[in-house]
């Protein structure tokens, strides 16, 4: 082949945290011929090293051709800077003294031949004259050589490569020698034009400041033209056709109302559905809760009410579980009740008969068996995709129950199948995916093309093909008529430990409804009882909210020391929680903590924050004296001063 004179030999982008490739315009042979140089915010440069931290670059392509340069999008931030020189080795692989020189061996020896040239000639005049040969033109490197003036003759490469190297790492700062005497100004030259600006070189050491020339006159202003008058409003145009019906949207995510600020910080474009109110937001920018506005999202009509069933008969009366035996409780026949592990039932009607074996008043239903062997837990199966979602029909009358059919012979065993795909949970950017493997992602299924690392599903196509979409959220059906209340049956429950639980099973308690350990709720927890935190005995009692800002647990504290709330701010420190009084009687002596009161103090000086005996002097306002003496202690805020025997202070009760 020839090797083509391309643009400039190198690539340069700007990082937004996203972009993860630069594109090369210029030929090359392997990475031996690529320089990556990082640039940060501050004008810092580092050059990345292949395959290493950092940046961890890769290439493809290259072999005498054109290619594309890989890295992580999160080491290239807004601000920085990404630029990949086309460099050269200078080696000969290729010897051609001696016999028949094979064409194949030539051709590539001058492809290799022509990119070093082209690689001296850019980084010599990047480096050393801006981007211009030595007649002051810019190197472009066009199609064809025969075409371009622009491109350095041989000549040329050679005066270029003649020129001083790149400038090697800076030295440490020496000592300062003395200022030497300003010498004078010379004449200023005439501006040349401005050329394209070059790459950003180091910086070299402040120059004196020259002196200002003199401010040029400021011309004339011109006049404002008039303003045009603006022209009648047009008829509103027929309404047209209703148009085709759209393509089904997927949310990047969805949840509840108060669920969307736990989006705040994802990119622009990024989407969210609130199922509470049917309405769809998006990220605007990459700000923290840039969200646009709520747009309607396709909630359908409610559907027809199904009709109501037959109501059946009332079932047989359950027995009565009364809890563990109690010799004060009375006991009616079909009462049932736990003793020391076993399970008995009251055959006649008594008060305070221990239930054992013996007793005619008690039968046994189950004995406390001994605690068997715990069994080896089964190999989850792969999980199947996931099936579009039909439409769902009008509830229809429910019918009264068949009699169950007799069991069929069980037929012949089938042939086996062909493997399955590997399912291996939801996708995470650390894992590496085989082909075939699948995996779920945002409510979608993908299936791996690939073997590949932190290739995101929704992103990569190439990597990673769709299985099933997201369906949309289907219509919720009307809630039918509740039905008669039945009897009241066995209300038994399972006395176990908490411990040998697995993934399938709820918490239980012990028999003395005590659960030990630390849980973690991912969802929603709600209370319909009352909630208690604390225990006789346990000290102060404590609520814990997570401070994203400190990544710090911050507590909510009721203080035993002084019978009162306490919060834990930013900074660690703990103030009490202040009341509103809602009192009306003037006489009243007793307010809570933060409230606040003027106090007439007469001639009295207190400083800020010292303690005033504030009492109820009379009817219309506080004093020092008379009256009842306020509960707690109050202290100082502030004073209005009439006069040096006239003086008020705000008043806040601290404890």
């Amino acid at each position: 082949m020839t090797v083509a004179a391309l643009t400039d030999g190198r690539a340069q982008i700007q990082g937004d945290g996203v972009t993860n490739r630069v594109d090369l315009p210029f030929q090359f042979v392997d990475q031996t011929n690529l320089q990556v140089i990082h640039t940060s915010t501050e004008g810092e440069t580092t050059i990345w090293i292949y395959q290493q931290s950092p940046g961890n670059w890769s290439y493809s392509g290259g072999n005498f051709s054109t290619g594309t340069v890989f890295f992580d999008a999160a080491a290239l931030q807004t601000g920085e800077q990404l630029t990949v020189l086309l460099v050269s080795g200078f080696d000969q692989p290729y010897s051609l003294a001696g016999g028949e020189i094979d064409p194949t061996v030539m051709e590539r020896a001058m492809d290799r031949t022509a990119i070093n040239m082209q690689s001296v000639a850019t980084r010599a005049l990047m480096e050393n004259n801006g981007g211009f040969d030595l007649l002051g033109r810019r190197v472009t490197n066009g199609i064809e050589a025969a075409d371009n003036g622009d491109l350095p003759t041989l000549q040329q490469v050679l005066e270029i490569a003649s020129l001083p190297g790149a400038q090697g790492p800076k030295g440490p700062v020496g000592d300062q020698g003395p200022t030497g005497p300003a010498g004078a100004q010379g004449p200023e030259g005439p501006q040349g034009p401005q050329g394209e600006r070059g790459p950003l070189g180091y910086e070299g050491p402040r120059g004196p400041t020259g002196l200002q020339g003199p401010e040029g006159p400021r011309g004339p202003e011109g006049p404002t033209g008039p303003t045009g008058s603006q022209g009648p409003i047009g008829i509103q145009g027929t309404q047209g056709p209703e148009g085709p019906v759209g393509k089904s949207f997927d949310p990047d995510a969805s949840g509840l109302t108060a669920d969307r600020s736990a989006y705040n910080a994802e990119p622009a474009n990024f989407s969210f559905l609130d199922v509470e109110t049917g309405t769809v937001y998006f990220k605007l920018s990459n700000d923290i809760a840039a969200w646009s506005e709520g747009v309607p999202f396709g909630r359908g009509p409610q559907g027809l009410q199904g009709t109501q069933g037959i109501q059946g008969p009332a079932g047989p009366v359950g027995i009565v579980h009364r809890g563990n035996w109690a010799s004060s409780q009375s006991y009616d026949v079909g009462d049932t009740v736990s003793h020391d592990g076993s399970y008995y039932i009251c055959v006649e009607a008594h008060t305070n008969v221990l239930p054992e074996d013996a007793a005619t008043q008690w039968d046994i239903v189950s004995s406390k068996g001994e605690r068997g062997l715990q069994g080896q837990q089964g190999i989850q199966g792969p999980e199947g995709p996931q099936g579009i979602q039909g439409p769902e029909g009008i509830q229809g009358a429910k019918g009264d129950t068949g009699a169950q059919g007799p069991t069929g012979a069980q037929g012949p065993q089938g042939l086996q199948g062909d493997p399955g795909l590997i399912y291996r949970g939801m996708w995470s950017s650390g894992e590496t995916y085989n082909s075939d493997e699948t995996v779920t992602y945002n409510g979608s299924a993908y299936i791996s093309l690939t073997v590949n690392v932190g290739q995101n599903p929704s992103t990569s196509p190439d990597d990673w093909g769709l299985l099933s979409a997201k369906g949309d959220t289907g219509a919720t059906g009307a809630t039918g008529p509740q039905g008669a209340q039945g009897p009241v049956g066995s209300t038994s429950y399972d006395a176990g430990t908490l411990d040998g639980l697995n993934s399938t099973q709820f918490v239980r308690s012990d028999a003395s409804d005590t659960m030990a350990g630390t849980y973690t709720v991912t969802g929603n927890l709600t209370v319909q009882g009352s909630c208690y935190v604390g225990k006789n005995g346990g000290s102060d009692s404590n609520a814990y909210f997570y401070d994203d800002n400190s990544n710090t647990w911050r507590s909510l504290q009721w203080d035993d020391s002084v019978n009162h709330f306490r919060f834990e701010d930013n900074s660690g420190s703990f103030w009490k929680v202040s009341g509103v009084s809602d009192t009306s009687s003037s006489s009243s002596t007793i307010f809570p903590i933060g409230h606040v009161i003027d106090v007439s103090g007469g001639g009295s000086n207190y400083t800020i924050n010292s303690s005033v005996p504030a009492r109820t002097a009379n009817t219309l306002f506080y004093g020092v004296s008379g009256g009842s003496a306020l509960s707690g202690t109050w202290r100082a805020r502030g004073r209005i001063e009439v006069n040096s025997s006239n003086r008020f202070y705000v008043c806040q009760r601290v404890a």
